[in-house]
């Protein structure tokens, strides 16, 4: 669910899908690091939201916190996932800074946000 989320995330802040915005642009960007930390019980057809934050931006990569939270009774969370990519150039597969068009879209949409 986390890593749909984030490429919805990706893809809304882009004004295109993810993966073409990104090849349209000339890079990659795979998971550096992921992590979960489950919060409460989620059941196969439990109904929750989602919501994406941008928790730090660095020269290379950036952390997308994704947060659950349970839709039924009293709000609560129930996982918070936090995905970090890494920036590649497509033509020789180094690490690259963040490509200037992102980089003013994660900042904006994290200064929106806070």
């Amino acid at each position: 669910f986390a890593l749909s989320a984030y490429q919805w995330f990706m893809s809304a802040l882009m004004d295109e899908p993810m993966f073409a915005a990104m090849k349209r642009i000339g890079f990659d960007s795979p998971i550096k690091a992921l992590s979960f930390e489950f919060l409460n019980m989620l059941e196969v057809e439990d109904v929750f939201d989602m919501t994406c934050r941008i928790s730090d931006i660095r020269r290379r990569t950036f952390d997308v916190e994704v947060t659950g939270r349970s839709t039924a009774g009293p709000s609560r969370d129930l996982f918070i996932a936090r995905i970090t990519p890494i920036m590649l150039s497509r033509s020789d597969r180094r690490s690259i800074e963040i490509p200037d068009v992102l980089r003013q879209q994660l900042e904006r949409y994290k200064e929106q946000t806070k």
